[in-house]
């Protein structure tokens, strides 16, 4: 294939010079010019020219001579001489097809250096070598239980329960330091809990009369919660039923009864597997029970409200 008139011309008298012989249909002059430019910067280290081979007499032998075939675009054979000369193939074949089109001349003119100089190379320089093969052991693993969405939490907290007095006609507001124990199933949004709240009896004070009350409150409740980080709110709402014992001291009399009414309790938490948290809740009573003690007939009521405030812990599975 004819080379390009510019690339032909070289100042080839100055210096040693290594004739380039292009080989093969596949070549462009565009890419033999490249591939010469590129290839003279390489040589130029070891004060070498290269030049395209011409028919014409050189004023000089040259110091070497390359044969380069392209029969396809993706494959380069380097012969370090002339193909007529070489009684067997003798050299090195690079792939190009996956060097991209703008360093191919790069690779070319490296490749047919290593050549001239006479350095070993491996088949394929300009790709990575092949990783060695490997035994690859396969072994079974157990597939994860998927964690289930709902998680059991038991809690213990000290509880003050107020019954306030305007809730029954008492002269002043009952307190009953008591605690509480609640287990709850919590999932993402909607659980449910169960909670009873064990104190001492506590003094309903009417005028003169104390009655002692002894009360064990036990309630069922649907929770609503949301979560914001390491922050918890929940809202519990349902029903409470409690076991009364009433006794007036002075007539060592006393009964016994069961009231129900409905409960709601709010609760913040911190936290994830151990959450300290604060709680109030509200249980009202909508009917309450007179208290009679003879000979004084009815002398109050049983309260129709109690509040409760707690400070406690809660620890959950999984």
């Amino acid at each position: 294939m004819p080379a390009r008139a510019d690339v032909a011309k070289c100042p080839r008298g100055a210096g040693p010079w290594i004739d380039v012989i292009f080989s093969g249909p596949a070549w462009t002059p565009a890419q033999q010019e490249s591939v010469v430019r590129e290839l003279r910067i390489e040589v130029s280290r070891r004060a070498l020219d290269a030049c395209v081979h011409t028919n014409e007499m050189p004023p000089s032998p040259p110091a070497a001579v390359v044969t380069l075939l392209c029969n396809d675009a993706d494959r380069i054979s380097i012969v370090p001489a002339r193909l007529q000369d070489e009684g067997g193939f003798s050299g090195r074949t690079i792939h190009v097809g996956s060097i991209p089109e703008d360093a191919r001349s790069l690779a070319i003119a490296q490749a047919v250096d290593e050549v001239l100089r006479g350095e070993p190379a491996a088949p394929e320089p300009l790709l990575p070598p092949p990783p060695p093969a490997r035994e690859i052991i396969v072994t079974k693993v157990p597939p994860a239980r998927p964690r289930s969405p709902f998680r059991l939490g038991v809690s213990v907290a000290p509880t003050l329960l107020i019954a306030p007095s305007g809730f029954t006609d008492a002269s002043k507001t009952a307190l009953a330091p008591a605690a509480s124990l609640r287990v709850a199933v919590t999932g993402s949004r909607i659980g449910g809990s169960l909670g009873l709240v064990l104190g001492r009896a506590t003094n309903l004070v009417f005028g003169s009369v104390s009655i002692n009350q002894f009360r064990f409150p036990v309630d069922a409740s649907l929770r609503l919660s949301a979560r914001a980080g390491q922050l918890e709110g929940a809202l519990d709402a349902g029903i409470v039923v409690a076991l009364l014992r009433e006794e007036y001291t002075p007539a060592r009399r006393s009964f016994q009864d069961v009231e129900a009414g409905a409960r709601a309790g709010l609760t913040l938490f911190w936290g994830d597997r151990i959450l300290p948290w604060l709680g109030a809740a509200i249980e009202v009573m909508p009917t309450s029970h007179d208290l009679r003690f003879a000979p004084m007939g009815p002398i109050g009521h049983t309260p129709n409200l109690w509040l409760g405030v707690s400070v406690g812990m809660e620890v959950r599975w999984p």
